[in-house]
């Protein structure tokens, strides 16, 4: 039996304009990125991968969040000490939601020391996917807490629908490769 990914508490307020939007900039991105790589490296453009090979290449890579430093370190921080997990899998998540944003961290970093222009932060997509599920368990109480819960479920929401279409997508067009 295929288990359901929780849904975000912010899912119905996040405008599917707004979602499209904001994912279609970030692939968009991914796709320049992705072409200046092949091109430096000597290899073939990558419309010479298939469709599917593209798309989960897509779908398993790097998201554009728009979370402000705090943000992330707030995320960081709390897989340290705040964060609660059951079993093995749980575990899987908080280290891999620890260790995306810590690396978004770090670059970041890295770039401002170098003075170059700080972008968004870029988050994998297991990282994403591991943080909304955490913060869904996340049990906290004050008013700051809570807008900085909200505000992150917000930006974790977009990518997070991405994926989800993605994956449809995805499994589509391995279904029609079956028949």
């Amino acid at each position: 039996m295929k288990k359901k990914q929780a849904e975000l508490v912010t899912d119905s307020l996040v405008m599917e304009k707004d979602v499209q939007t904001q994912t279609e900039e970030t692939l968009d991105n991914q796709e320049l990125a992705s072409q200046e790589e092949n091109s430096e490296s000597g290899e073939e453009p990558s419309q010479e991968m298939p469709e599917i090979e593209m798309l989960i290449n897509k779908r398993t890579g790097y998201w554009t969040l728009n979370l402000e430093m705090a943000d992330l370190k707030w995320i960081k921080n709390h897989c340290n000490s705040k964060f609660n997990f059951t079993g093995p899998n749980e575990a899987f998540m908080l280290m891999n939601c620890y260790l995306g944003f810590a690396a978004a961290i770090a670059r970041a970093e890295q770039a401002e020391k170098e003075n170059l222009e700080v972008e968004k932060p870029a988050v994998q997509a297991a990282s994403i996917e591991a943080c909304a599920l955490l913060i869904n368990k996340y049990e906290g109480s004050g008013l700051e807490s809570a807008q900085r819960l909200f505000r992150i479920a917000v930006a974790l929401n977009g990518p997070i629908s991405e994926m989800k279409r993605l994956d449809d997508i995805i499994a589509d067009l391995k279904e029609k490769q079956r028949k």
